[in-house]
């Protein structure tokens, strides 16, 4: 008889088993092969979502001062497209200039001047490249010519041009007007200049944008919004943006040789931008910033994503290895049920002469015939319906289960002891004492895996995917899984004696079963602490992104809200009640002092803050810690003097210095504590923090920046202060900036998803290990069964199969996960995945999300459970047991 004729009489015989291996081995090839193109698509997502994010600073920009002629500038645009590597011209967009005469100030003059005031104001002409094609006409039409008007002097140009209603109302012009121009410069000076020295404005038109979004309102900012001016200076200036075509302005240009301000600007498309281009164009757009004129603000954003990237890379490089060990454990069960249904022909064989080698290469050809096409369909499926960059890491993984299903076959049949009947020798009577051998490889296990869990604990955060860090966990997974293996018969022993005198049997073969769980169970039992592994080291990656935003955002503002302005005129009551508030902090700000520094005699001009540091303290109750300035502030020093803090760079004051701080009648010294980049209140500069009771005889009545606690909302403040809307910070304005990171977002989001695949797969797993032992399992109730076992009892005993020993696994499993993804997450480069950890900050676990996982798979072990017990019932004693059977 052929080898492949007994083949296919042996998966024919078994076909049941052989098809659940061959699903098995194709979803997980499929699931291993599509798995890493998916991550790498997404991840290679995050690039071009990096660059859209970065927004207007995604372009190449540049700006001169040149006498107006179109020509030139659309001269520029092709300059710089002919001498872009192909790299970089395939980034390069649709360029634009648009070119502005600069601020002048104007008079009008249509029959009747207008009375300006003290309200002075002035315009800017601005010429795009484009202009009928951004705008909609409201009323009158668009810039068509330049035409002459008779003055005292003689003839004016006039140029077209239109405008905004906004601008339109702020600078009081109305379509008719013309305008006269000042000399550049002579903003003070508001008589207007000899005719036809510098070109009028007629407004011929008033007009909306087509695309509020478009780029050009970015270039011509007080076209849509005037300028009206800083409140409190004087004269306050209005000022606005009217809008012409080029040609026109050429006109003026030829008229007064003024050289205009002139901005070139060209998208970089994000979706021509791939990571195997990424270097080259960063370094040639690099060298086109060091040429002077072309500069990109997307230069430093580039450069930062490699190292963001490889973080990102480590990070779901443990998703991926924590996948394939959960397909590698499925595979082996699906190739222990095998096994078994092919124990007696492996065991007939044996008494007919048939040597281990010769069986051994007939098993490892069955599973390999099994194996091998699902693997190839698989991983070819997976090519075809997932899109991403290929690799290796998605062919070895499916070639990897094929090796693993080749080798445990013949394995587990040949070391199966099996009888006529083909059930285990007696399981039930006494647990298999496991041999000397065994014991020392499961004791080696365990110390590889306290190794590896060491070395990744000392491992410094790095790019890319660190294969101790990715596979620590999985050894400290199936080192769990032995521990709790090997103590479960002991622990069950314990509770034995007193359950022996009880008067019913049932609890006490329960646990019986427990006892003598087979060695296959140990496969489940890894796969649920690998799944509560993933979910937890995603769980700590997550909780420690949010709580360093968290941390980052109090350092930031000090605050739930913060108040920075020089006009409030409020009394006390009005501060200590603002709508919302819980705690308010009031400090003053004295410009301009000279603390003198009594370690050298040398004194700097700074702006000191005082602060109320306990209100201050109170207000920052809610933080998750100390800001690092409060922390500073409220810290003892050598001296025993008040702590200080100074922002920013000063050469006469170190760390440790006393400074004697006089602000009018108050002198008082303080220790500087700490030399710190800001601090929340203070504007960008030098600056001196001090107590605020340290300077009390000298406070202002009315506070220059207030700290406030509570669920405010700004524009009530702002109205309850009287000051702008803009100067009220809210921190949860900070705190939703910082949490758009695309790299960032997409991993969390991909560890999401591999989180719930991996508990799937664990849960699968359980139920496997209860389907691998469902024949022995089945015969032994139907024995039962006969001598009057119940279907209550009978549920109980199949449960005691699986369930105790997965809730053991979850409860151990829980706190080895959370402590194993505490150590993981440590080794990965969070400061460069997040942007906002730092580093030193310590990571935070996250026990929700190993208890959810490890409750999903316990969920669905139960409802498999509850299966099997369905299925038991409807099984007929005759098709279970034989005549003459021993019990």
């Amino acid at each position: 008889m052929s080898v492949w004729l007994l083949v296919r009489r042996a998966l024919t015989t078994h076909r049941g088993a052989a098809v659940l291996l061959a699903v098995v081995v194709g979803v997980g090839a499929f699931l291993g092969a599509a798995a890493p193109r998916w991550v790498g698509e997404r991840l290679d997502d995050t690039l071009r979502g990096t660059v859209t994010a970065a927004g207007p600073a995604a372009q190449l920009s540049a700006r001169d001062a040149r006498q107006v002629q179109p020509a030139d500038f659309d001269r520029e645009l092709s300059l710089l497209d002919s001498g872009a590597s192909a790299d970089l011209r395939s980034l390069l967009g649709e360029g634009r200039w648009s070119t502005s005469t600069g601020a002048r100030g104007f008079v009008t003059q249509n029959g009747a001047q207008v009375d300006d005031g003290q309200r002075p104001r002035m315009v800017n002409v601005r010429a795009p490249d484009d202009l009928a094609g951004r705008v909609r006409v409201v009323d009158g039409e668009l810039p068509a010519t330049v035409t002459s008007a008779p003055g005292p002097g003689g003839d004016a140009s006039l140029v077209d041009a239109v405008v905004t209603a906004e601008v339109a109302e702020a600078l009081r012009l109305e379509v008719g007007d013309t305008l006269a121009f000042e000399r550049a410069g002579a903003a003070d000076d508001l008589a207007p200049v000899e005719p036809g020295a510098v070109p009028g404005l007629r407004v011929t038109g008033v007009i909306e944008p087509l695309d509020p979004d478009d780029p050009l309102w970015a270039d011509a900012r007080t076209a849509l919004v005037p300028d009206l001016g800083v409140p409190g200076s004087e004269p306050r200036i209005t000022t606005g943006t009217v809008l012409t075509d080029p040609t026109l302005v050429a006109t003026w240009a030829a008229a007064t040789a003024d050289r205009f301000d002139t901005e070139w600007h060209v998208p970089l498309e994000a979706d021509a931008l791939t990571s195997a281009i990424l270097d080259r164009v960063t370094a040639e757009l690099r060298q086109l910033a060091g040429g002077g004129m072309w500069s990109s603000g997307l230069i430093t954003t580039l450069e930062a994503y490699p190292a963001q990237r490889a973080a990102a890379e480590g990070v779901v490089g443990f998703g991926i290895v924590s996948f394939a060990a959960l397909c590698g454990a499925l595979v082996l069960l699906s190739s222990r049920l095998l096994a078994e249904r092919r124990a007696d022909e492996v065991a007939l064989a044996r008494t007919r002469g048939a040597a281990d080698g010769r069986l051994a290469r007939l098993l490892a050809l069955d599973a390999a015939v099994v194996a091998v096409p699902p693997a190839v369909v698989g991983a070819a499926a997976a090519t075809v319906a997932v899109d991403g960059p290929g690799g290796w890491a998605g062919p070895a993984l499916a070639a990897g289960l094929v090796l693993v299903a080749v080798a445990a076959v013949p394995v587990m049949a040949l070391r199966a002891r099996s009888n006529a009947a083909g059930i285990d020798a007696r399981p039930d009577v006494a647990a298999v004492r496991p041999s000397p051998r065994r014991l020392v490889l499961e004791a080696a296990a365990v110390a590889l895996a306290g190794l590896g869990l060491w070395l990744a604990g000392t491992r410094q955060p790095g790019a890319g995917i660190d294969p101790v860090v990715s596979l620590a966990p999985i050894l400290v997974a199936g080192a769990t899984g032995l521990v709790i293996f090997r103590a479960l018969p002991h622990l069950v022993r314990a509770v034995l004696p007193p359950l022996r005198r009880a008067r019913t049997l049932t609890p006490f073969l329960a646990l019986a079963r427990t006892a003598r769980t087979p060695g296959h169970a140990v496969l489940p039992v890894i796969a649920l602490l690998v799944a509560i592994g993933v979910a937890a080291f995603g769980g700590t990656v997550q909780a420690s992104v949010e709580r360093a935003r968290e941390v980052s955002s109090w350092e930031s503002v000090g605050a739930d809200a913060l108040i920075r302005s020089d006009v409030i005129r409020v009394d006390s009551g009005v501060v200590e009640s603002l709508p919302g508030a819980d705690a308010v902090a009031a400090g003053y700000l004295f410009t301009n002092q000279r603390p003198v520094n009594l370690d050298n005699g040398r004194s700097a001009g700074v702006d000191v803050l005082a602060v109320d540091i306990d209100a201050w303290q109170a207000v920052t109750s809610g933080a998750p810690e100390l800001p690092a300035a409060l922390a500073a502030l409220t810290g003892p020093t050598a001296s025993g003097a008040p702590a200080a803090l100074i922002t920013g760079n000063i050469d006469v004051v170190d760390v440790g210095d006393q400074l004697e701080v006089t602000i009018g009648d108050a002198t008082t010294t303080v220790e500087v504590a700490e030399s710190t980049g800001d601090v929340p209140g203070t504007d960008q500069g030098i600056a001196l923090v001090v107590p605020l009771d340290q300077v009390a005889a000298a406070l202002p009545p009315w506070p220059d920046v207030i700290y406030v606690a509570g669920d405010v909302d700004d524009d009530q403040v702002a109205a309850a202060l009287g000051v702008d809307p803009s100067e009220v910070t809210l921190r949860t304005d900070v705190l939703a900036t910082s949490s758009s990171d695309v790299v960032l977002d997409t991993v969390l989001d991909v560890f999401q998803v591999v989180t719930a695949a991996s508990a799937v797969l664990a849960a699968a797993a359980a139920v496997l290990a209860l389907a691998v032992g469902d024949r022995g399992r089945q015969h032994g109730l139907s024995i039962l069964r006969t001598l009057g076992l119940t279907a209550r009892q009978s549920a109980v005993l199949t449960a005691s199969d699986v369930v105790p020993i997965c809730v053991l696994a979850a409860v151990a499993g829980i706190g080895v996960g959370t402590a194993t993804g505490l150590v993981t997450a440590g080794a990965v480069d969070l400061p460069a995945l997040s942007g906002v950890l730092v580093g030193g900050t310590a990571t935070v676990p996250d026990l929700p999300s190993a208890v959810v996982a490890a409750a999903a798979v316990l969920a669905a072990v139960l409802v498999a459970v509850a299966v099997s017990v369905v299925v038991g019932r409807r099984a007929r004693l005759g098709s279970v047991l034989r005549a003459g059977e021993p019990t």
